[in-house]
């Protein structure tokens, strides 16, 4: 019996030292292969907004992590978008600004036409410890339970990553990411014309509800806002149908208040070539550079 119990110890304690390995060995690769891996960038991105200071700031998904260079505007606006991130993780960054001191008066959010369709566990490994503790009631009642999600997303992540990333070292593909003091992640590989996505076009309650409560949130703290859009290439253009395109402008354009604007870049055509893109979403960091002055120049009707 004692051997076997010692067997089954060691049975165990093998295994777990694999997955271990297996852990660190797929963010090790990934981190070759891509760059800063996700937990890095988001630790350096929460470093950033609270060492920095800034009084306009920008929040939303990749399209705008990626495609908005801040120093294009002045020094003291801060990127504070990620992957993946929509209203409620947005809620709660622009709640952690605010709780750290930072007077923000301007707030740019992006806007996709599918960001309302999404409910995005992929970094709560990461997040569940950097924001509010009710964060994670938005995706499980138990801790324990969030806590299991959360293993078995990094075991996923690391899975997909190590192939990836090793495919991509044999290919000799050497860009790799970075991200920028003022919170914009630069990673310039180069897209195909022939890029398709399929986007879903769902309003959840949930992240409707989140926006609300951004929007509610800037009133309260007398933060002016502008809800935007990004240019979007004709490979993704294919998923939305008018209904979809005006559901969606309604429930962006309805919480807003007089001192609010809405700014739509969805069509703009000098914004609308593959080769100022990454892939079928994310613009390069040059076009980023003439996007932003854009952007910033068209809020002020300056153009």
């Amino acid at each position: 019996m004692e051997k076997f119990l010692k067997n089954i110890f060691l049975y165990f304690l093998t295994v777990g030292l694999l997955l271990l390995a297996y852990f660190w060995l797929g963010a090790y690769v990934a981190e070759i292969a891509y760059g800063l891996n996700t937990r890095k960038q988001i630790l350096i991105s929460f470093s950033n907004a609270d060492s920095r200071q800034y009084n306009k700031m920008f929040l939303g998904n990749s399209r705008v992590y990626r495609g908005i260079n801040p120093d294009k505007i002045d020094d003291h606006t801060y990127n504070f978008a990620h992957d993946n991130d929509t209203y409620n993780q947005c809620y709660y960054k622009l709640q952690h600004v605010l709780a750290n001191g930072k007077k923000i008066d301007t707030l740019f959010l992006g806007a996709d036409y599918f960001q309302f369709s999404i409910k995005s566990d992929t970094r709560n490994y990461i997040y569940d410890y950097l924001f509010d503790a009710a964060y994670y009631l938005d995706y499980s009642d138990s801790y324990w339970e969030e806590f299991l999600c959360n293993c078995q997303q990094v075991f996923f992540n690391n899975q997909t990553l190590l192939l990836k990333s090793v495919a991509r070292i044999v290919k000799h593909e050497n860009t790799k990411g970075y991200i920028k003091d003022n919170g914009q992640y630069v990673f310039d590989s180069k897209a195909s014309p022939n890029d398709k996505v399929k986007r879903k076009t769902d309003i959840l309650d949930i992240q409707r509800e989140y926006y609300e409560r951004i929007i509610d949130l800037c009133h309260e703290n007398n933060i002016q806002v502008t809800v935007f859009t990004m240019p979007v290439r004709d490979g993704e253009m294919e998923s939305y149908t008018k209904e979809d395109i005006n559901r969606f402008h309604q429930v962006v354009t309805t919480p807003l208040s007089s001192r609010d604007s809405y700014v739509d870049m969805t069509y703009l055509e000098e914004f609308r070539n593959y080769k100022d893109y990454t892939d079928i979403t994310h613009l390069n960091s040059k076009v980023a550079d003439r996007f932003t002055k854009y952007f910033y120049k068209r809020i002020q009707n300056k153009e």
